[in-house]
């Protein structure tokens, strides 16, 4: 049987019964498990433990010597009570001892697999295949998870408004007043148009007929579209000329009979 010796708390004097071997020599610090106080317990202020002989004859002798054994040496109890209060006085004094704490040991965590678009795909088929595989009964309700929809309306076909016209050349409807301004228009600058062209074709003409002899100092090269100019320019000159002077003398003509009839 191992040998077991019995401690104190001198707090609250619980009792404790523990092996002799759990004790060194020098002692060693405990806690009640009672109170939760703690102190150093010392080899020599144990007490050995009460042991449960056989039940013994019941004689005065024996009731004397069970009743010495349960009672504690008091100078025991106040060295076990000055160890406790040295003890605890140090453990107030020194610095409480730095938490241990556990490095990162760089675990990286796997991410987790996302779902691919594929499985995704195949769940939502297989839902809205079991979905239509459902056969509901008629007067049964509708499953109250779906969504009422609207019936679809038919899609009228889309035409284009047109303006009314007036006109098959005019974007907008405008009235005959309108109209007839817009057409004015029309005719002047068609008017301008092929009035400026011819003029602007004989100022060219005439500024080359002018300028012949320069330009042809300068572009040799030019000299034969230049002597048709000058031809041509000599020809309608004498036309011009023929016919100034044929005007001109028509018009004497007539000044003379006027002159003639009011004598």
């Amino acid at each position: 049987m191992t040998d077991t010796i019995r401690i104190i708390c001198p707090q609250c004097e619980a009792a404790y019964d523990i092996p002799a071997a759990a004790i060194s020599g020098r002692g060693r610090e405990v806690q009640c498990s009672a109170c939760a106080h703690s102190w150093y317990q010392l080899t020599h202020a144990v007490v050995p433990p009460r042991s449960t002989p056989p039940p013994p004859v019941d004689t005065p002798q024996m009731q004397e010597s069970t009743h010495v054994q349960r009672e504690v040496d008091p100078e025991v109890l106040e060295v076990l009570r000055e160890e406790a209060a040295r003890e605890a006085q140090a453990r107030k004094s020194s610095p409480p001892a730095p938490l241990e704490t556990q490095p990162d040991l760089g675990l990286v965590i796997p991410p987790r697999p996302k779902e691919s678009v594929r499985d995704r795909l195949e769940r939502l088929k297989a839902a809205e295949r079991a979905r239509d595989s459902r056969e509901w009964n008629t007067g049964e309700e509708s499953d109250p998870g779906s969504v009422i929809e609207a019936p679809e309306r038919p899609i009228e076909p889309v035409t284009p408004r047109l303006h009314r016209r007036s006109d098959p050349g005019l974007p907008v409807a405008v009235s005959k007043q309108e109209l007839a301004i817009i057409r004015e228009r029309k005719e002047r600058r068609d008017f301008r148009i092929g009035f400026a062209i011819p003029v602007l074709a004989c100022l060219i003409a005439l500024a080359l007929y002018l300028g012949a002899p320069l330009i042809a100092g300068h572009a040799p090269q030019a000299d034969p579209f230049l002597s048709v100019i000058s031809e041509h320019g000599e020809t309608l000159q004498s036309a011009i000329s023929e016919h100034a002077r044929k005007a001109l003398a028509s018009f004497e003509q007539v000044q003379s009979r006027l002159i003639g009839a009011d004598g």
